[in-house]
């Protein structure tokens, strides 16, 4: 096998095979280093390890993006954050789910990431973290008053809702110890934008942030013109090698076409994915 059927095993097939274990384990660094070992050695060699003096391209620069000079052969690690911020949507949004409520490690980047990616509406509450969710036209308390969430116990931080927090007026008792100068004007700022604000007996409605349509991400592949004779995401035909592609997009549609006609002995069934 040449080096274009081994750099499509890869992509598709040895990229593939951690995925599901990827979405809800935090997979420590020598877990990642030691799969990248493997398809390093079959990309260059079709062995399972291989020299440095046998690889012709750092590792780095093949994980690249075709159009960026790379072969598109996936990040493991970043590909395992963006999984991680899936599952935490699905948790966030489908909260009925006998799963919803599994404590699942995450990584702090995609919990980071996506904090700043989802803002809340509230409707009656119940599905809101009060101190720390961006629900009050798209901040955090967490943001408004770092000072006063200073003074809050991580774990009702956690596990605190809007609609717990505002019932009665509830959430000055969550706030121990005394606040400084600079506390208390933001605690009396936050007060005043509490007592604007009411809850209704709908559900609270999430949305993710990066969406151009503000539809959340509930199905992101169905944002354009697609399914249309299985041709994928997209209104044209991805694998058509045409006259204005490069060499870069050429190799691409020619790898997505080594996936569709790749070899089937036992006779599969297979999706047409193109």
């Amino acid at each position: 096998m040449n080096l274009t059927g081994r750099a499509t095993l890869v992509c598709f097939v040895l990229s593939a095979m951690p995925i599901h274990l990827l979405i809800v384990v935090k997979a420590p660094k020598w877990f990642i280093k030691a799969i990248d070992k493997i398809r390093r050695g079959f990309l260059w060699k079709g062995r399972r390890q291989v020299n440095g003096g046998s690889c012709l391209a750092a590792w780095e620069q093949v994980q690249r993006p075709i159009d960026l000079g790379g072969l598109g052969i996936l990040n493991l690690e970043i590909m395992a954050w963006a999984l991680q911020i899936r599952w935490l949507w699905l948790r966030k949004t489908q909260v009925d789910k006998p799963w919803g409520h599994l404590d699942v490690p995450t990584y702090p980047n995609s919990l980071a990431l996506f904090a700043i990616s989802i803002t809340s509406q509230p409707g009656n509450g119940s599905n809101i973290l009060f101190w720390t969710d961006r629900w009050l036209h798209g901040c955090s308390i967490e943001e408004l008053a770092p000072l006063v969430v200073s003074h809050v116990q991580p774990r009702i931080r956690r596990q605190g809702t809007v609609q717990e927090a505002l019932e009665n007026q509830t959430w000055p008792h969550d706030i121990q110890g005394s606040l400084s100068m600079e506390g208390l004007y933001e605690y009396f700022q936050l007060w005043d934008i509490m007592e604007e604000v009411f809850l209704t007996e709908n559900e609270d409605q999430h949305t993710w942030k990066w969406d151009s349509e503000k539809r959340g991400r509930a199905d992101p592949i169905m944002a354009g013109d697609v399914k249309k004779d299985h041709l994928g995401v997209g209104a044209v035909k991805p694998g058509e090698v045409s006259a204005e592609d490069d060499i870069y997009e050429q190799y691409k549609k020619r790898m997505m076409l080594g996936y569709r006609y790749r070899p089937n002995p036992l006779n599969n069934p297979r999706k047409q994915y193109y």
